[in-house]
C-alpha cells in the first residue's frame, strides 16, 4: 500500500504547498506542512523503514523547492538530530540492527551485510562484459537474496557486467533530466512541485536500491 500512497502524499503535498508557499519562511508554517507528512508514521509502524526513508526525502525536497526560509531548516535539522538518540530507543531491534549494519559494514554478523557482501561478489565477478544474461552464479545459487527488488543491480551486474550496470545508470540519469527539464518547464508552481515530489522519489530509490 505505501507504493500507491507515495503518488497520494505528492499530490496532496503539492496541493497543500503551492497554496501555503507564503507560510514555508515561518516555523509554523513548516510544522503544518510537516502535519500532511503523517503517513511517514503509518508506514514506521508498519516496520518499513526503508519506504518511510522516501517519503521523508520526498518531503524535504518539495518543501525546499517551495521556498523554505533556510534560517527555519537549520533550525528543524538541529531539532531533528537532537530527537534521534530518543526516537532510537522507540526502533524495533531489527531497525536498529539495520543501522549498526550501516555504520559497520565490515562486520558479517549483522543482519543485511552478509547479503551486501555477497552482491558485491557478484558485481566483482562479473567483470567488464558480464557472464552473460541468465548465467550469474552467484544469482543461480542464491547467494543473492531478493533478487528481484532490492539486489536487482547486482543481478545486473553479475550478468552484463560493468557495461550493463553503466548503461542502467545512464538511462536512469536520462530520466532524471527529463524531470528537470519538466520542473523547468511546468506553467505553475503545482506541476513542477508535483514533478519536484517524483523526481525526489526517483532519485533516492534509484540511489538506495543501487548503493
Amino acid at each position: 500500500p505505501s507504493e500507491f500512497v507515495k503518488i497520494l502524499f505528492v499530490l496532496i503535498m503539492a496541493g497543500y504547498l503551492s497554496e501555503h508557499r507564503d507560510d514555508m519562511t515561518k516555523l509554523l508554517g513548516v510544522v503544518k506542512a510537516g502535519l500532511v507528512a503523517v503517513p511517514i508514521i503509518l508506514v514506521v509502524l508498519k516496520e518499513d523503514l526503508g519506504s518511510a526513508l522516501v517519503y521523508i526525502v520526498m518531503w524535504i525536497f518539495m518543501v525546499f523547492f517551495a521556498g523554505i526560509d533556510y534560517k527555519i531548516f537549520i533550525k528543524s535539522a538541529l531539532i531533528t538530530l537532537a530527537a534521534i538518540p530518543v526516537v532510537y530507543r522507540f526502533l524495533d531491534d531489527y531497525q536498529k540492527e539495520r543501522i549498526e549494519a550501516f555504520l559497520h559494514p565490515e562486520n558479517l554478523s549483522l543482519s543485511g551485510n552478509y547479503q551486501v557482501w555477497q552482491s558485491k561478489v557478484a558485481i566483482g565477478s562479473g567483470g567488464f562484459f558480464g557472464k552473460g544474461l541468465f548465467n550469474g552464479t552467484q544469482k543461480e545459487l542464491d547467494f543473492i537474496p531478493v533478487q528481484q527488488s532490492d539486489f536487482i543491480f547486482s543481478v545486473v551486474v553479475e550478468e552484463l557486467g560493468f557495461i550493463g550496470g553503466f548503461l542502467v545508470i545512464l538511462l536512469y540519469s536520462g530520466l532524471m533530466y527529463r524531470f528537470i527539464v519538466a520542473i523547468r518547464e511546468a506553467l505553475d508552481l503545482h506541476g513542477a512541485l508535483i514533478v519536484t515530489g517524483f523526481t525526489a522519489m526517483f532519485l533516492f530509490q534509484i540511489f538506495e536500491n543501487i548503493a
